[in-house]
């Protein structure tokens, strides 16, 4: 069962190489990984890199996402 996973990963690899598709994948990959990358959440809400767009605090009428502390 698993090297007939793998070959599939193989073969989906191999494709997307000889049709040069494989660096418009890798392109996006990274593309979505930055993207996820810049988001946060702390003790204050939603940040975006160090910006917090959404307000200074889970108080704010106005704030899409709480992060709630268990104590």
């Amino acid at each position: 069962m698993m090297i007939q996973t793998w070959a599939l990963f193989v073969d989906a690899y191999r494709e997307l190489h000889a049709k040069k598709m494989f660096w418009i994948v890798l392109g996006l990959n990274f593309l979505f990984i930055g993207a996820f990358g810049v988001l946060g959440v702390n003790g204050h809400g939603l940040t975006i890199l160090w910006f917090e767009p959404f307000g200074n605090g889970p108080d704010k009428a106005h704030a899409l996402f709480y992060y709630k502390r268990r104590d």
